[in-house]
């Protein structure tokens, strides 16, 4: 088994349970967690014992999207590169 920071895994009985660990924001994706997607599931295809992955998420809400907060550090970024975009 895997340790992740944004997702968490459990084996049983050959299912796989991969669960989104932000509850605190809603389980919005950043980019720690689209990598930690990335690890389980390649975990999921290389383990003969789990025959099927079930996504879930922590708390109340399943998932809600992008985090915004990471999606403006992008938009910033890519800004701040382009002279035509600081100008937009």
């Amino acid at each position: 088994m895997i340790n992740l920071e944004t997702v968490g895994i459990e084996l049983n009985d050959r299912v796989a349970l991969i669960r989104f660990k932000r509850a605190d924001k809603a389980n919005a994706l950043n980019r720690q967690m689209w990598q930690d997607l990335r690890a389980a599931f390649e975990w999921l295809d290389q383990t003969p014992e789990a025959r099927v992955g079930v996504l879930a998420g922590e708390g109340r809400h399943f998932c809600s999207g992008i985090d915004l907060a990471m999606l403006m550090g992008v938009q910033a970024a890519i800004a701040d590169d382009c002279e035509a975009r600081k100008r937009e």
